[in-house]
Order: C-alpha cells, then sequence, then structure tokens
C-alpha cells in the first residue's frame, strides 16, 4: 500500500447518513439503522483493501497485515479511552468483537508522525470507527478526517442514548457536576512558546455550590498533554477559573507550569474528567480559517 496522502477525498454524505451498529446486548448503544457500508466508502473515493488482523491494540489502533507487510493501523477521526481509563478495556473489546464479525478490509487514508496508517476499518462491511463512537466507546478528533459527519452524527446519537462514556453510571456514582469548558484559548497572539501565559481554557460552575476539584484532570484529544488539579482546588458556585499552559501566578488561575504549548492552533478537543473518570464536559474546537 503506496504511504502517499489520498487525495482530494470528498465527503459527500451527509449529517443524516446511518452506519450499522453491530450491538452487544450488555453493554447499551444506538439501534441499529438500515445503510449501506460500501456506499460510504465508494463516496468518500477511498479503496478498500484485503486485510488480517493481527491483535489489537485498544479501542482505537490495532496490527494487521496489508499487502503483505505487518502494519500498525488507527482508525481514523476518532480516539477511544486508555487501557488505564473507565471504559478502556471494554472499547479494546468491543473493538475485538467487531473485528471478529467478518471480512476486515481497511481504507489508508495516510500515516502519521508515528509511522501509523490511518485509515477507516470495516468488518463485514460495517465502518468500525463510527461503531465505536455511535456505542459511546470513542470520541471524535478535532482534526479533519474524511469521516467528520459521520463520527460527529454518531457522537450525538451515543450522547443521546447515554452510551458508553456518556452514561454517567458508567464511570462513577450520583450526578455529574455542573462544571463546563467555557472556552480554549489556543492561539494566542505572537509566538506561541512566548505566550504560554495566554494559551488558556476557561471553566465555570453552573451550579451555586463550591466544587471540589481536586484530583480533576483537564487534558487534550492526544490524552499525552494532562493537568491534574492540584489537592485543594476548588471553584465557587457561579464562578470561573482559568487554567494557563504558563507559570505566571494570577488571581483565579491554576497554572500548568508547561514549557511548550499545549493546544493545537489547528483543532483540538478539551476533555474535563472527574476522579472517577467521568467525562464531565468536552469543548471541540477546529481552526475555522
Amino acid at each position: 500500500m503506496s504511504r502517499a496522502v489520498v487525495a482530494s477525498l470528498v465527503l459527500v454524505v451527509s449529517l443524516s447518513a446511518c452506519v450499522e451498529i453491530i450491538s452487544d446486548p450488555e453493554l447499551p448503544g444506538p439501534q441499529p439503522p438500515d445503510t449501506s457500508a460500501g456506499d460510504i466508502i465508494e463516496d468518500l473515493g477511498l479503496e478498500l483493501v484485503d486485510a488480517q488482523v493481527l491483535r489489537v491494540l485498544d479501542g482505537d489502533s490495532l496490527e494487521a497485515i496489508i499487502d503483505g507487510t505487518e502494519t500498525e493501523v488507527r482508525l481514523q477521526g476518532i480516539n477511544a479511552p486508555e487501557r488505564d481509563e473507565c471504559l478502556g478495556d471494554e472499547s479494546k473489546n468491543r473493538l475485538e468483537a467487531l473485528l471478529d464479525s467478518g471480512p476486515v478490509q481497511i481504507a489508508g487514508v495516510e500515516f502519521d508522525q508515528f509511522d501509523r496508517l490511518l485509515g477507516i476499518v470495516t468488518a463485514g462491511g460495517v465502518p468500525v470507527n463510527v461503531t465505536q463512537v455511535a456505542d459511546g466507546l470513542a470520541v471524535p478528533l478535532a482534526s479533519e478526517s474524511p469521516i467528520d459527519d459521520l463520527v460527529l452524527a454518531a457522537e450525538e446519537r451515543a450522547r443521546t442514548l447515554a452510551a458508553g462514556i456518556w452514561n454517567p453510571a458508567s464511570c462513577g456514582s450520583g450526578p455529574v457536576p455542573e462544571i463546563v469548558i467555557l472556552s480554549v484559548d489556543s492561539n494566542p497572539p505572537g509566538r506561541d512558546e512566548e505566550a504560554l501565559d495566554e494559551e488558556r481554557v476557561v471553566i465555570r460552575n453552573r451550579s451555586d455550590a463550591t466544587e471540589d476539584l481536586s484530583g480533576w484532570v483537564l487534558r487534550d484529544e492526544s490524552t499525552a498533554n494532562r493537568f491534574e488539579f492540584p489537592d485543594g482546588a476548588a471553584i465557587a458556585g457561579g464562578s470561573e477559573i482559568e487554567i494557563v499552559v504558563g507559570c505566571t501566578p494570577a488571581p483565579d488561575r491554576l497554572n500548568w507550569c508547561n514549557d511548550r504549548p499545549v493546544w493545537n492552533n489547528g483543532g483540538d478537543t478539551a476533555f474535563l474528567v472527574d476522579p472517577e473518570g467521568r467525562i464531565v464536559d468536552v469543548f471541540r474546537y477546529r481552526d475555522e480559517g
């Protein structure tokens, strides 16, 4: 398979397009609508190639033999929980089950900086990238993908049905705190490395009660960049706190004290996660330029 990026990908599938969902009765998920997955791949202008799955690494990556070459494949356009995170094992197990459901084919889009093939993976004709999101076992990435509309629609379905990670009972107990991400300032004026104190996330407490933020985590979609709220951190009811990448203290501010930028200028996703592993809020942005 060529390593060249497939050029001129044209997405003609609308937000109303549906994909088949292979459902596991033990994990609540969307009901399977009628579809033709083959039409979706054809409309994208991608070529499906037969693949032999060697092993599943986690909920969004696997190793397979493609054209006689062992290749690490990352499911294009989505991000699943890490193995040590809430529903990480469930996401991996679901991907294994999906890939066992029928012949596997992969439409390669491009190789990433880690030499992984980013691709749309089908099993028995079903695009599992979309199925993982629809079942609440992965989320869309902010980076542009040829299946953007499909995975975003799948996420909306999963959130509406409280499937997987969107079910408050999946990763914790009690009501989800009313803490929201108001904004992400990812590209302040000047050189990114010289404006770390201006690269910030603002969160707000919409309730009237003070919320203890000890042990909470703010992370990006790569999961590599994580800020853990220190012991004693709290946000009063109706108030806001900013988390800045830099290290200059100020009132109503928490400092990440990172020595390099965190938030991608071209698009990223901010996740606010409580100590039990529940996703309390998600803020996704993309470069509109």
